[in-house]
């Protein structure tokens, strides 16, 4: 039985279980009871298995085919497709499990054209499924992007597998609560949003802030998913598809009240015009509405430093600020320190040195009341993180807190 598994031997699998369960039961299992090993301890084995080791090792014995059809096994599932050539387990996985799926990753190297495709079949997969109640789904790419690729199947692809829960009665309608896109590095649009928010109006968790140079989801797409899906809790979106429209519709009556918004202002809003941006008037109306809401904003390189400012609203609930600029962005600090001085909770800043930066950061010190982490990637002079600690003590003795001196 040992030869089944080509990275993890029997005696890793044992190790853990002598860990995990004790001596005894590890002993047990030493001496020849592989084979009628209760399911929560055989479910254990196989968490410790890939899944093409997972497949194999169901041919040990009956009981062990058994627990691979367990649906607890099948809960979670991850798809790594590396080498479509000899990954011919996905699909049958999908097929005879996919009922039992509810929280699924894939993961697929995009520098491939045959392992693209799998991930394309999986899609489809997905959506031929007469039945099934997936929750959750995390879609990345990995390795690297082959020239000229933009992925434009990959919306086919997850308009057709959003749209699964329109299929059949017997299937659990409106399933989706978690969509991660964040790490698939294709341009989305507001047809692909609309699909979602229609099949999926009780999704929850939405991530659409991939690393890319165009970005076609418009204010209007965006704010019609808004208006649809209206139990949301966390929303990470780009800047530039934000506006008082949405901000108006996520503070609106009969429905949940939004717990996390993640803005991200990219490459994208570096040559955008400023007309789709909140207003200070609006954030300022609708401050009540979101006593409870966690506000992330996070400023990529590509964002110039007066876009920055432009961005920042007072009236804004900012608990997480993101810099990073090859530019100081000493003006920008200085106004969030203003601004969000009854919320920020952690400002992370990477950019140069300059004497403003370090007045910025003195002046941050003494408003920001809530300030539990401070992370700067420059070197700063001792004298500068000295103030910060005399202003701000609890931020010295804090894991979270990177200040380094500058060296002599």
């Amino acid at each position: 039985m040992g030869g089944l598994f080509d990275r993890v031997g029997l005696g890793d699998i044992f190790l853990g279980f002598r860990t995990t369960f004790g001596q005894s039961e590890a002993t047990s299992m030493a001496t020849g009871q592989w084979d009628s090993l209760p399911a929560d301890i055989l479910l254990e084995i196989f968490s410790y298995l890939g899944p093409g080791e997972k497949v194999r090792a169901s041919t040990v014995c009956k009981n062990w085919r058994n627990a691979f059809h367990y649906p607890e096994f099948w809960r979670e599932f991850h798809f790594v497709i590396k080498d479509a050539a000899k990954e011919h387990w996905h699909q049958p996985c999908l097929e005879n499990h996919g009922g039992h799926f509810r929280h699924v990753v894939i993961s697929v190297d995009q520098s491939s054209t045959e392992n693209r495709n799998m991930a394309l079949q999986i899609f489809h997969g997905f959506a031929n499924l007469e039945r099934g109640k997936l929750e959750s789904l995390t879609v990345k790419f990995t390795g690297e992007n082959p020239l000229f690729y933009s992925g434009a199947e990959f919306i086919e692809g997850l308009f057709t597998m959003f749209g699964f829960a329109h299929r059949t009665l017997e299937f659990s309608p409106f399933s989706l609560r978690t969509v991660d896109l964040s790490e698939l590095l294709i341009s989305y649009t507001d047809e692909l949003l609309e699909q979602l928010a229609i099949c999926h109006p009780k999704l929850e968790n939405l991530n659409i802030t991939s690393h890319i140079y165009c970005y076609r989801v418009s204010h209007v797409g965006l704010l019609n998913f808004v208006r649809k899906c209206r139990n949301l809790k966390s929303l990470k979106i780009f800047h530039c598809t934000f506006s008082d429209d949405v901000l108006r519709e996520l503070a609106s009556d009969n429905r949940l009240p939004l717990k996390t918004l993640t803005i991200v202002s990219n490459r994208e809003d570096r040559y955008g015009e400023y007309d789709n941006m909140t207003t200070e008037r609006v954030w300022q109306e609708l401050r009540p509405k979101f006593t409870d809401l966690q506000m992330n904003l996070i400023f990529e390189p590509e964002c110039f430093v007066e876009k920055i400012e432009n961005i920042l609203k007072r009236g804004m609930p900012v608990s997480y600020l993101s810099m990073e600029n090859p530019a100081s962005c000493f003006r920008p600090l200085n106004k969030s320190a203003a601004f969000f001085k009854n919320t920020l909770d952690t400002v992370i800043l990477k950019m140069p040195f300059t004497p403003a930066l370090g007045r910025a950061l003195k002046f941050l010190g003494q408003r920001a009341l809530r300030l539990t982490s401070l992370q700067v990637s420059c070197e700063l002079p001792p004298e500068v993180i000295e103030e910060v600690y005399q202003l701000q003590p609890q931020l010295k003795d804090c894991n979270k807190t990177i200040l380094k001196p500058q060296q002599e």
